[in-house]
């Protein structure tokens, strides 16, 4: 069955492939009010199974189909280059352990042409980074160095040709395809297994997580028989898979709510991800201060302290994680207190505009480099979980203040995220209403196959 689904003017075509899906996700949430850390219990096998392939023709910008990016003004390009001299023929060239670019120029008798070579360009300079087993690839003739091919990494190439102005060098993409595939899956026990046994990576996944990290507490709202569905890019090459791009579309179902996303770009060039009705999914808090981990102890103001035996509220919100997990920024801020603090031990604070401030405590280190003062960005890592002061396991202890009152992180209301300009709304809904179809498909599909197998 092929659908064609309008992005842009440029038509390109991609095959949507599901693979197996694993009718697992997130950790489901369980009960345990405690500051411990202990390790929860171990987690039951998910089941897999297999789904249908779909073929989707897809209209995509021409920006994301792995053509070379136009160069910079500066940069030359091979319609500017001279033609190659006469008899010059290229060399593949293994690197050996131990070599550099001068210990291969002079054992192919050309060292009297290396500083041309590095005097390239800027871009010349990636040459000092080559690794045995790497292939560089020169174009001789005469003695001469006519040009050189290094690929960087698997999705760029540095060029070195001669033109009417001697050696030049650029960087160029080395054109890819892209392949748009479809997964989903109904919540049993763990994403990582679900998305393991999917053939999601942990980059996908991560990603997924990311994307709902405002709307979603995963440590808390994840429960059996939610679902998650997804459009993401693979990238290929000659028939193999050289990476991974982005999510395209997402849908997370949990507690009956379904919560979408769509990746898109406004006129102004800035790309985020959208809910169905144009609303950034980025708002100015993130739901919790780690990707994934188990609330421990709630917000609780007749909460018995763990360590001092007594009643003592607990004015934030526990999330137990092994020690060494990063510690987000749930906001934008600039660090107010950065070190121990009583019995909270290694601490940060956040001041967040005039109104708000957030608290992380318990942290086994603080992020290198982190003072008093510096301005942080949502979801950068500030810390890392510890059990240092009052506690009695592995944990970040996490608080949320308004104008210096405290709230409960789990429940307080944020700000409503920003919409998409009038301008904009046409074509939003214009990408979005296939990518939308495609998350329906793969949903039923999901579910029928989920029903087969029980």
């Amino acid at each position: 069955m092929i659908k064609k689904y309008k992005l842009s003017s440029y038509l390109i075509a991609f095959t949507v492939s599901t693979g197996v899906l694993v009718v697992a996700a997130l950790t489901v949430a369980s009960g345990g009010a405690h500051s411990s850390g202990e390790d929860t219990a171990p987690l039951s096998e998910a089941s897999t199974m297999e789904t249908p392939h779909l073929s989707v023709s897809l209209d995509i910008p021409s920006a994301q189909t792995g053509a070379a990016a136009p160069p910079d003004e500066e940069t030359p390009t091979q319609s500017s280059l001279s033609p190659l001299s006469r008899g010059a023929t290229w060399l593949p060239i293994k690197v050996r352990p131990g070599d550099s670019l001068a210990r291969i120029f002079k054992r192919h008798q050309i060292a009297d042409q290396l500083h041309a070579v590095i005097g390239a360009g800027p871009a010349a300079e990636k040459l000092s980074l080559i690794n045995p087993g790497e292939e560089i690839r020169l174009m001789i003739g005469g003695g001469t160095v006519h040009g050189l091919e290094y690929d960087i990494d698997k999705t760029h190439r540095l060029t070195v040709a001669r033109s009417d102005k001697g050696l030049v060098s650029m960087i160029e993409e080395r054109p890819f395809e892209i392949q748009i595939r479809t997964s989903g899956g109904i919540v049993k026990d763990s994403l990582f297994a679900a998305g393991k046994q999917a053939g999601l990576s942990d980059h996908i996944i991560m990603e997924m997580v990311a994307i709902f990290a405002w709307d979603v507490d995963f440590a808390l709202d994840i429960r059996r028989g939610d679902s998650f569905t997804i459009v993401y890019e693979k990238f290929h090459r000659d028939g193999e898979i050289i990476g991974e791009g982005k999510i395209r579309a997402a849908e997370f179902i949990t507690r009956g709510i379904a919560h979408r996303a769509f990746r898109f770009s406004t006129a102004d060039g800035r790309t985020d991800y959208f809910s169905p009705q144009g609303r950034s999914l980025q708002k100015q808090f993130l739901r919790t201060p780690v990707n994934i981990a188990r609330i421990s102890s709630r917000f609780n103001l007749r909460r018995k302290h763990p360590v001092l035996n007594r009643v003592r509220a607990h004015k934030g919100v526990d999330y137990a994680a092994p020690s060494g997990t990063p510690i987000k920024a749930t906001g934008d801020g600039r660090v107010i207190h950065v070190g121990k603090k009583g019995g909270y031990g290694r601490t940060v604070v956040l001041r967040h505009g005039s109104s708000y401030t957030t608290l992380y405590a318990h942290m086994s280190r603080h992020a290198r480099g982190l003072k008093k003062g510096n301005r942080v960005r949502q979801g950068q890592t500030i810390g890392y979980i510890g059990k240092s002061g009052l506690a009695t396991g592995p944990h970040l202890h996490y608080e949320f203040r308004v104008n210096g009152n405290h709230r409960n992180p789990l429940t307080v209301k944020f700000p409503k995220a920003q919409a998409l300009p009038a301008t904009d709304r046409d074509d939003f809904m214009q990408v979005t209403a296939g990518l939308s179809r495609t998350l329906d498909e793969q949903h039923r599909a999901t579910v029928a196959l989920a029903r087969t197998t029980q």
